[in-house]
């Protein structure tokens, strides 16, 4: 099996100083949390070091256990720290950090991850062919954000496996599903993207993270959330057609019809026009995939607001199955045998 070209144990003269970096760098070496003291090996990403068991990266990845199978030099040219080999990896010190802070500590977190982790987790299981690493971080994205209307409809309104930083909405899940495949989370991602998100701060890259950086996207994503985010318009005044035209509310049963057809005017351009934050602040743009809230039958009669529910509720499957058109994606049932 084929090795990733960033992971070979680098050689080197041995120095009196066994922690000195066998690549150039400007930051001194530093030693991680993680230092096993029965370790028997050192990895190496960016100026960190880790000290590790082998058996722990050999049970994860074939790519260690291949690297770690073959015949080592007998001779005194390899560097070794505290008696063991030195691997560099050409990866991020961060996403080495992580995973192995799970793999050492695996009850750390009950139930949801730090999308951060969830993110090494993807980046190094797709690496070193890592493959229940990022099985694990796949499922947890896919639960997320589902390709079922009602697998969405559990988890509408929270996140439960994995904790999003505040601030951050789903920007950052998006990129990150984008990059590594996670193809059958992209539409429900996107449109939460472009529901959440003003346009011209996205293409202007003005969208900042809980820590106060940029996310910045790729400039085609950018413009695919552009576009997507005027055809979810197009379709949103469609879809709530049903609350312009009168032909199903005022209800047959209704007793005020002319308070209701008020009401349905001002549902109508709340929900199908984008004005709802002038009622609710806050809220978000489009409502063509958010269940139907107790509050929107504020206004209406009991039969007229039952009435609005059913028909909105009605409306929802065609609304899903609509989704990944918007962003020019196949169709559901294409998308789930990508993954």
């Amino acid at each position: 099996m084929s090795q990733p070209e960033a992971l070979h144990a680098t050689k080197r003269k041995r120095t009196e100083d066994a922690s000195e970096p066998a690549v150039a760098t400007t930051n001194p070496i530093t030693r991680s949390k993680i230092w096993v003291p029965f370790g028997d090996m050192v990895l190496q990403a960016e100026s960190t070091q880790f000290r590790v068991n082998r058996d722990v990266l050999a049970g994860q990845s074939p790519v260690f256990s291949d690297m770690l199978s073959l015949p080592q030099p007998s001779n005194d040219s390899e560097p070794t720290i505290e008696g063991c080999p030195v691997v560099h990896l050409f990866d991020s010190a961060k996403d080495w950090e992580l995973l192995l802070g799970m793999l050492y500590d695996p009850f750390k977190y009950e139930d949801a991850l730090p999308l951060d982790l969830i993110a090494s987790m993807l980046r190094l299981g797709r690496k070193y062919e890592m493959k229940t690493v990022k099985q694990n971080a796949v499922a947890r994205i896919r639960y997320e954000y589902p390709t079922r209307l009602d697998s969405w409809e559990r988890v509408e309104t929270h996140t439960t496996k994995i904790l999003l930083p505040e601030g951050d909405g789903h920007l950052n899940v998006f990129k990150l599903a984008y990059e590594c495949d996670v193809l059958p989370s992209l539409p429900i991602l996107a449109f939460l993207c472009v529901n959440n998100i003003d346009t011209e701060a996205l293409l202007m890259d003005e969208i900042q993270d809980s820590k106060g950086s940029c996310i910045v996207l790729p400039d085609y994503l950018k413009v695919k959330l552009a576009i997507a985010s005027e055809r979810v318009r197009q379709f949103q005044r469609q879809h709530f057609g049903w609350l312009e035209d009168g032909a199903v509310i005022p209800d047959t049963e209704c007793r005020v019809p002319t308070k209701c057809t008020s009401q349905r005017q001002k549902t109508f351009c709340m929900l199908a026009l984008g004005d709802a934050h002038l009622e609710w602040p806050g809220e978000r743009r489009f409502y063509a995939l958010t269940f139907w809230r107790s509050e929107w039958s504020d206004g209406f009669c009991r039969a007229c607001g039952m009435t609005a529910k059913e028909a909105y509720k009605s409306k929802l499957p065609a609304a899903w199955a609509a989704l990944p058109s918007f962003f020019g994606m196949p169709e559901w049932k294409d998308l789930e045998g990508l993954n």
